[in-house]
This record gives C-alpha cells, sequence and structure tokens, in this order.
C-alpha cells in the first residue's frame, strides 16, 4: 500500500514478471476522484452562476488561448530550481 494515498491504489506482482508491479486505482481512490471532480463542478457552477452559456463559451475561449501564448511557468520554473 502506498504510505502518501493509503488506500487509494491498489499494487499487485504481475504472475509473468515478477520483476513489475502493477497499479491501479482502488474503489475509495475512485470514489475520491469522483468526489473531487464533483466538487470542482459546484464550485464552477456557483462562480459562473451570473454567466449565461455564450459568455460561458466566450470566457473558455479566452482562458484557452491565455494559456496557450503564456505556456506553462510553473513547469519552466520548476526545471530552473537547483
Amino acid at each position: 500500500m502506498n504510505a502518501v494515498c493509503p488506500g487509494w491504489v491498489k499494487t499487485e506482482m504481475d504472475a509473468a514478471d515478477r520483476r513489475r508491479h502493477i497499479v491501479e486505482i482502488s474503489p475509495r481512490g475512485t470514489q475520491l476522484v469522483t468526489d473531487v471532480y464533483a466538487g470542482i463542478a459546484s464550485v464552477e457552477a456557483q462562480l459562473f452562476a451570473a454567466l449565461d452559456a455564450h459568455e460561458i463559451d466566450v470566457l473558455h475561449k479566452i482562458l484557452i488561448r491565455i494559456k496557450a501564448t503564456a505556456g506553462d511557468q510553473a513547469c519552466d520554473a520548476a526545471d530552473d530550481a537547483p
């Protein structure tokens, strides 16, 4: 069991190659992912409640353009870390 995420994943040895470990998300991990996505959807619904479908579509397109032009600065900064 993974010490960082106890119960979230399950591991087993590959019967055909004992050097290989198979890692899969557990039912508990699947439920956690489902809960997180439900929470995100709830926050987005509240955040964008005053916008109509067209405005949300326009905002989405603008954010995609901003992301495409900005690059991923967090990853770039991590590459430069000592």
